[in-house]
């Protein structure tokens, strides 16, 4: 029993090594924006939590994935910082809404 939990333990720390030997290492300015564009759409998901229609708050959070998605292949900076504000825009209106229909 011993030995099969460590080859187990032992594959899946291969796996892990694997997967991340292929990222590529982030530079200082990439990981604070890769922090503020998982920071904004954990915000948005928290915000779908005040729709009480589940089958609304299930649309809302498939289109928030779907944008989301659409980006995550974007390098360029100056690009991600626009998008980033955009999204805060667009927060903010959908955020008014929320509340206003609650």
């Amino acid at each position: 029993m011993i030995a099969c939990q460590t080859s187990v333990r032992f594959q899946w720390i291969q796996a892990l090594r694997f997967y991340h030997a292929k990222k590529p290492t982030l530079s200082f300015e990439q990981f604070i924006q890769h922090g503020k564009v998982l920071a904004m759409y954990r915000k948005y998901m928290r915000l779908t939590k005040h729709i009480s229609d589940k089958p609304t708050r299930k649309e809302m959070r498939q289109w928030i994935r779907a944008d989301f998605d659409r980006y995550k292949t974007e390098t360029d900076p100056k690009r991600i910082d626009v998008l980033l504000a955009q999204a805060g825009r667009q927060y903010k209106e959908m955020q008014s809404t929320i509340h206003f229909a609650v």
